[in-house]
């Protein structure tokens, strides 16, 4: 199994660089998925629906390489890291071992 998955984030204040994570993106042998973040506390109402859409149009499908260019500047991919070469599944690994300790 070759697997891997990066970050995504939503940049909230440019000038500040203040940004929260809308998930991580998990390429398995090919096929791409996106794993919600379990919470994430935006701050303002306007971030909070920014972000609802995002999800949304990250879980209807994505690239793992770059983001669409209909998600915006406001969202950047962070750096890939390898799944362990042991685990069962991408998916599974990020959502048991990274997401878990998101939330």
């Amino acid at each position: 199994m070759s697997a891997q998955f990066r970050p995504v984030w939503l940049v909230t204040d440019p000038i500040s660089g203040a940004r929260g994570v809308l998930g991580f993106l998990v390429e398995d042998d090919g096929e791409v998925a996106f794993l919600p973040a379990p919470s994430t506390t935006w701050a303002t109402p306007e971030n909070e629906a920014l972000a609802k859409l995002l999800t949304g149009l990250l879980q209807s499908g994505t690239t793992f390489n770059e983001p669409a260019i209909g998600l915006g500047p406001q969202v950047v991919f962070g750096e890939v890291a390898a799944v362990p070469r042991s685990a069962q599944g991408g998916c599974e690994w990020v959502a048991s071992t990274i997401l878990t300790q998101a939330a």
